[in-house]
């Protein structure tokens, strides 16, 4: 039954919402408890920019699924998204089971202190659980570009170019 229900949401949302804060929020009535919706509510919110409604979407996730890794993420996106860099990263670093996401997150939020070294460690170590995720491939081209190693900020565009052919990069001199 619930199925049905996220399945004719889904339907209407893209029919006549075209909005995923509306979307989401409308899921939430019928499933208020759902971490999923829950969290991908948060996330819309953060997008919208509307980061009073999105602090209020991950304390009530919070409440009901307290300390894990699915609220951390919610966190370090929500304080990532103010440009709180260094919040964001308290909370990234709390995720147990490292995923290339998370260490992808880890990567920004160093990128954003200019801890670039660090920056490099967990892109990289993103890309070594993930070799076909195009933005991490790109913050690994943009991150060697800004340390001034070239030819491995090169050797990365080219790789995300062969992941998006129809993609525009430029190779760094």
């Amino acid at each position: 039954a619930c199925v049905a229900i996220l399945g004719s949401l889904v339907v209407a949302n893209r029919i006549y919402w075209r909005n995923d804060v509306v979307f989401y929020e409308r899921a939430l009535q019928f499933l208020p408890l759902d971490s999923i919706i829950l969290r991908k509510l948060s996330t819309a919110y953060i997008e919208a920019g509307d980061f009073p409604k999105a602090y209020e979407a991950i304390k009530k996730l919070e409440k009901y699924y307290t300390d894990t890794p699915l609220v951390n993420m919610a966190w370090g996106q929500y304080y990532f998204a103010r440009g709180e860099a260094k919040e964001a990263l308290n909370y990234y670093q709390r995720i147990f089971s490292k995923s290339f996401f998370s260490n992808y997150s880890i990567s920004l939020c160093y990128a954003k202190i200019n801890n670039f070294d660090k920056a490099i460690a967990f892109s990289l170590t993103s890309f070594s659980q993930n070799h076909f995720f195009q933005k991490n491939v790109m913050q690994l081209a943009r991150l060697y570009d800004q340390t001034g190693q070239l030819e491995q900020a090169n050797r990365f565009l080219f790789l995300a170019q062969q992941l998006d052919p129809k993609g525009k990069y430029v190779l760094l001199k």
